[in-house]
């Protein structure tokens, strides 16, 4: 769509191609303004940005109470925009592929706020599992969930030519590539977020010396049953409000349940889990 405004609500993007395209195998926006409430994307890809969406030129996004599912692209698996603005807040990211971004592609001028968002199982081959923020972008995160991504450089996030903010954020479990990484001199800032148990490393790269530092931990978040994709909080952890000093909740689910600690995993196993 172009110059623009829609609305899509409690719509199902499922197995939309765009092999040969520039962006968007679900759709794409530029100049538009468009709202995408309680949508459902899965196996949705594109050859280059955006499996399910890619935003562009001017356009203004706003993401609220979706899904992303097994979606896939050279950049940006589920979601890529470009020299645009987007906003995203309470949806959910799983299994998604990409070279860079496994579920999130952020680059030239754009900004991106993430909010309340739970990251499971995304893959990318170079950098960012979860999500890359690159070339003159600006990516915020807050309050979200990131468990077992993978990349060979940064599973959860990766600051390549861009400004990354953190705050009340957990990463977790991460398969490969360590919880995040930095390409560049700049520092991200970082605050009250809980980087555990991640393979490859977790308060390293550019986040070195940010441990113990403005509510920053590295500790058990305690999951419910993450085996199960379960992220709310056993009422022990170190994120939950009454422990996490100060910084109020950590991650994007409230404490609902008895201890359970983090346990490895595979993709198979989060795959399983996901699809019920």
């Amino acid at each position: 769509m172009s110059q623009s405004s829609a609305l899509l609500s409690d719509c199902r993007f499922e197995d939309n191609s765009f092999p040969g395209g520039f962006e968007g195998g679900a759709f794409s926006a530029e100049g538009s303004a468009v709202d995408v409430v309680r949508c459902y994307f899965a196996r949705n890809s594109c050859g280059y940005s955006g499996g399910a969406i890619a935003a562009g030129t001017n356009a203004d996004l706003q993401i609220d109470s979706c899904s992303f599912v097994e979606n896939s692209a050279t950049n940006g698996g589920a979601i890529a925009v470009i020299f645009a603005q987007a906003t995203i807040t309470n949806s959910r990211f799983q299994g998604n592929t990409a070279g860079s971004g496994g579920a999130l592609f952020c680059y030239d001028q754009a900004s991106m706020t993430v909010t309340g968002s739970t990251f499971v199982g995304n893959i990318a081959d170079t950098k960012g599992g979860g999500a890359v923020v690159d070339y003159n972008a600006w990516l915020v995160v807050r309050s979200s969930t990131f468990f077992g991504n993978r990349a060979s450089d940064g599973a959860g996030l990766h600051q390549a030519l861009g400004a990354l903010t953190v705050e009340n954020t957990i990463i977790a479990a991460s398969l490969q590539g360590g919880a995040f990484a930095c390409s560049q001199p700049v520092d991200p800032i970082i605050r009250c977020s809980d980087f555990h148990g991640n393979v490859g490393g977790n308060w390293i790269s550019c986040a070195t010396g940010f441990l113990g530092v403005g509510g920053n931990v590295s500790a058990d978040p305690l999951f419910c049953d993450p085996s199960g994709g379960n992220f709310r909080l056993n009422e022990g952890s170190p994120c939950a409000p009454e422990h996490s000093g100060g910084c109020e909740l950590i991650g994007a689910w409230p404490v609902d349940c008895g201890a359970t600690p983090v346990e490895p995993t595979t993709w198979g196993a989060l795959k399983h889990a996901f699809s019920h």
